[in-house]
């Protein structure tokens, strides 16, 4: 595994990762600091139902065959 695939691998454990660029890269007398962060959630979040509804309708000829699939059936 080569060093920036272990430094993603502990970002994605929950880790902070940071690295503190060398001197000769510091810009208005600040070091320059890289964070990697995670953007995965922490805990995977639970389907509730009903949580969709309102956003998914149906047509009311929704079960009705279609002109043109008519050859297919």
């Amino acid at each position: 595994m080569n060093p920036l695939t272990h430094l993603f691998a502990q970002a994605i454990a929950g880790e902070e990762v940071l690295i503190i660029l060398p001197e000769t890269l510091v810009l208005n007398n600040e070091f320059a600091v890289i964070k990697i962060v995670s953007m995965l959630p922490k805990e995977p979040r639970r389907s509730k139902a009903g949580s969709a509804k309102g956003m998914v309708t149906l047509s009311d000829d929704f079960d009705e065959q279609i002109a043109d699939f008519q050859e297919y059936m």
